[in-house]
C-alpha cells in the first residue's frame, strides 16, 4: 500500500522538529560552565565572579564548593572520565604537577594557548612572578611570556587567581615587634605564646615549612625531590618545644588561620602565622574589630606561597574549553581584580596590590607584597600529597607528644626516602 504524500511529508516534518528539538537541547547543554571551588575564603569571591560572568555572558555557570581534600580528588576523578563534569577547576599551586600531565588514564589540563589580542589584554608581565611561576608544569624561574601559538615555548596549565602567601601575625600587646629570625620567634621569651594550626596533613605541614626553611634552607626546595636533611631536626625540636609549652592546645586541631586570630586577638597569643587571604577576611570584619587592629602583620624567614590557581581540563569539547577560557580571562581582568580584592580575595596583580585605596583598607597589604617578593612554593612534585600525609602524620605525633622529635624526624625521613623508591621504579 502506498503511503500518502501528505502524510510522509508530516512524519518528515516531524522528525526534523524531534532533531531540532535535540540540537537545541545539545546546544543549551553547551551554553553552561561548571566551576569548582574550595569552600573557604579563597573560593568564595570567585562565587561572584561566576554571577557577572554569566550576566555579562548569557551563559549560565553552576559553581560547586568542595573541601580542600574533597576538592582535589574529585579533580582526580573528573580527570580520569571520558568528559570532565568540571569545565574549570580552581586548584591549590602544589597540585598541579599531579594534576597537568596526560599521565595513563587521566586527561590532565589543558594547555593554555592565547591569540595576542588576548595575550595584551591580559598583561601579564603585571602577574606576580611566583604565581605564575607555578602555572608551569615543569617548575622554573625563566622570564615568562605569554603563551600565543602552539609553537611558544612557554607552557602554562593554569593561571593563578588568588595570591597568597603565608604572613607573620602578632599581638602588638603581647609581642612589641616582629622577630628578624625563627631563632628570635622562639627564644624562651615568644615561644611559649606562639600558636600554629595542628592536625595531621595540609594544615601542620604548612604551617611548619617555613620552620623548616629556616632550619634547612636547602631541604624541600620547589625543584629537588622532598627530603630531609640532618639540619631539618632543629625544626622538629623547635614543633617539640611548642607543644611543650604552657599555652599548646593538644588533642584540639584548629583547622583554619580564623581560629588563630581569634586566640590572638583575644590576646591568649602573641603570634602565629595565617595565609592573606584570612589577614583580608579580618579587615572585612566588624565583629571583634577592635582587638583584630592589635593584630599587626609582617614577614619572618621564607614565607610558603599558596598560590590558587584557575584551571581547564583537556577533556571537554572545544566550545566548552573556549567558554572556559573566556571565563578565566575575565575574571582576571586588572578592573576585576579591584572588585575582588575589595570583596577579600589577594591579588596577584602588581597594579592592584599597590592600588592605594585597597592599601589603605587593608592593614596587611603591605606585608602581602613583602610576602609576595620573598615567597618560595612547596615541593613541585606529583607526590605532594603522599608526602603532606606522611610528614603531617609525624608531625602532628609530635606535637601530641606521643613521639620524641628526633624520632619523627627520622620516621618522616625514612618514609620521604621510601616514597621516593617507589616513585622511582
Amino acid at each position: 500500500m502506498r503511503i500518502p504524500t501528505a502524510l510522509r511529508r508530516k512524519e518528515w516534518l516531524y522528525l526534523l522538529i524531534v532533531m531540532l528539538l535535540i540540537g537545541a537541547s545539545f546546544l543549551l547543554d553547551e551554553e553552561k560552565l561548571t566551576i569548582a571551588i574550595t569552600r573557604g575564603v579563597e573560593g568564595a569571591v570567585l562565587k561572584t565572579v561566576a554571577q557577572d560572568f554569566a550576566t555579562d555572558s548569557g551563559i549560565s555557570v553552576e559553581v560547586v564548593e568542595y573541601d580542600y581534600d574533597r576538592l582535589y580528588e574529585s579533580s582526580i576523578e573528573q580527570l580520569k572520565a571520558p568528559t570532565s563534569r568540571f569545565d574549570v577547576i580552581l586548584l591549590d599551586d602544589p597540585w598541579l604537577p599531579a594534576l597537568a600531565p596526560r599521565i595513563e588514564q587521566q586527561a590532565g589540563l589543558q594547555r593554555l594557548i592565547f591569540s595576542k589580542e588576548e595575550c595584551e589584554d591580559l598583561r601579564i608581565e603585571d602577574f606576580v612572578k611566583a604565581c605564575i611561576y607555578v602555572c608551569r608544569a615543569d617548575y622554573s624561574t625563566k622570564e615568562i611570556t605569554c603563551p600565543d601559538s602552539e609553537t611558544s615555548p612557554e607552557h602554562l596549565y593554569a593561571l593563578p587567581f588568588v595570591g597568597n602567601s603565608q604572613l607573620f601575625a602578632r599581638h602588638d600587646n603581647r609581642m612589641h615587634k616582629t622577630p628578624s629570625t625563627w631563632d628570635e620567634v622562639f627564644a624562651p621569651s615568644n615561644r611559649s605564646s606562639y600558636v600554629l594550626r595542628v592536625g595531621d596533613g595540609n594544615r601542620i605541614v604548612t604551617d611548619f615549612i617555613p620552620l623548616l626553611w629556616a632550619a634547612a634552607p636547602n631541604d624541600f626546595t620547589p625543584t629537588e625531590t622532598p627530603h630531609l636533611s640532618e639540619d631539618a631536626l632543629k625544626a622538629f625540636g623547635w614543633l617539640d618545644e611548642l607543644a611543650k609549652s604552657s599555652q599548646a592546645k593538644r588533642g584540639i586541631a584548629s583547622y583554619d588561620d580564623f581560629d588563630l586570630a581569634v586566640y590572638m586577638a583575644h590576646g591568649e597569643a602573641s603570634a602565629g602565622i595565617v595565609w592573606s587571604a584570612w589577614a583580608m577576611a579580618f579587615a572585612r570584619l566588624n565583629d571583634h574589630k577592635d582587638s583584630l587592629d592589635r593584630i599587626k602583620f609582617d614577614v619572618v624567614g621564607t614565607p610558603t606561597l599558596g598560590s590558587w590557581l584557575l584551571s581547564i581540563p583537556a577533556n571537554l569539547s572545544e566550545s566548552q574549553k573556549r567558554q572556559a577560557k573566556n571565563f578565566i580571562l575575565f575574571a582576571l581582568k586588572a578592573d576585576r581584580m579591584i572588585k575582588e580584592a575589595r570583596q577579600g580575595s589577594p591579588p596577584v596583580r602588581w597594579s592592584v596590590l599597590e592600588d592605594p585605596e585597597l592599601d589603605k583598607f587593608f592593614p596587611s597589604f603591605e606585608a602581602q607584597r613583602k610576602s609576595l617578593k620573598e615567597a618560595k612554593p612547596r615541593p613541585r612534585t606529583p607526590q605532594w600529597r603522599d608526602v603532606e600525609k606522611k610528614l603531617g602524620q609525624q608531625l602532628f605525633d609530635l606535637y601530641e607528644q606521643r613521639i620524641e622529635a628526633k624520632t619523627a624526624w627520622q620516621n618522616a625521613r625514612n618514609a620521604l626516602q621510601d616514597l621516593k623508591a617507589l616513585t622511582n621504579r
